[in-house]
């Protein structure tokens, strides 16, 4: 779906049934069409920012997701 529609960022929880998070974002970082897309891992564990920025992912938002933090986390990406 990313490669096809190119979007701006990609929101992209952890906790998903069948394919997780981080090999979502393996799948999107190999990809050419979708690897410099920003991905922001949104997610109810218990790590801090850094364990996702070095998983690659550009940026984090912890649940349950405050709109204010929402907004300044898609403003510093796009």
């Amino acid at each position: 779906m990313a490669q096809q529609h190119q979007p701006d960022l990609i929101l992209l929880d952890i906790m998903m049934p069948e394919l997780d998070g981080m090999e979502v974002l393996k799948r999107l970082r190999k990809n050419p069409q979708t690897r410099e897309i920003p991905v922001i891992a949104v997610t109810g564990m218990n790590e801090n920012r850094e364990y996702f920025l070095s998983a690659g992912f550009d940026d984090w938002l912890g649940k349950p997701i405050e709109f204010e933090e929402l907004e300044e986390v898609i403003r510093r990406h796009i």
